[in-house]
């Protein structure tokens, strides 16, 4: 990609920005018959509360934010329980990434592919040893980039929010 694509921790004066990408990811995601994203979740207060954690960040294409995700260390009450099993990992610690959209007119540029790699490097960096990822079952376009960016399917888990299904990946970097 010619383009330049970083990532970046989000601050409250992407808040807006932020929503309108979520909004327009919903709303596709919702005509897909993708039921991930419910009308409340995630909204500006699980967006707001990644940025007091230093947990949100943007990813900016050329110095426009055109996508966010959460990058969460764990332990992810998500994440306690498995219908498989995760990989093992060196030392038992992760990061899980979640609320991760890309802003629908800019899909297909390979912003999302990239940005796991970003992700990746920046978990290395902070020492970490594991990424985690859900999706649901319909997410397919999910699915085929967290299988691009390398990441193995190890089972479902359960949302405790609402105990709906998700599909469960991880990988374990060296």
């Amino acid at each position: 990609m010619d383009k330049e694509i970083i990532t970046r921790q989000a601050t409250t004066a992407d808040i807006t920005r932020i929503l309108e990408i979520v909004a327009g990811a919903r709303q596709k995601m919702h005509a897909q018959g993708n039921p991930q994203w419910g009308q409340a979740y995630p909204g500006r207060v699980d967006f707001l509360t990644d940025i007091e954690r230093h947990q949100g960040y943007v990813i900016e294409l050329d110095g426009e934010v055109v996508g966010v995700y959460a990058l969460v260390a764990g332990p992810d009450i998500n994440y306690d329980k498995i219908e498989g099993a995760w990989l093992p990992a060196s030392d038992g610690q992760y990061f899980a990434i979640h609320r991760i959209a890309v802003d629908v007119h800019k899909q297909g540029l390979g912003l999302a592919t990239h940005t796991m790699h970003l992700i990746e490097t920046m978990v290395q960096t902070i020492s970490g040893h594991e990424m985690r990822i859900d999706t649901h079952e319909v997410n397919v376009p999910m699915q085929k980039v967290i299988k691009k960016a390398g990441f193995t399917y190890n089972g479902i888990v359960y949302m405790v929010a609402d105990g709906t299904p998700r599909l469960a990946y991880s990988k374990i970097l060296l």
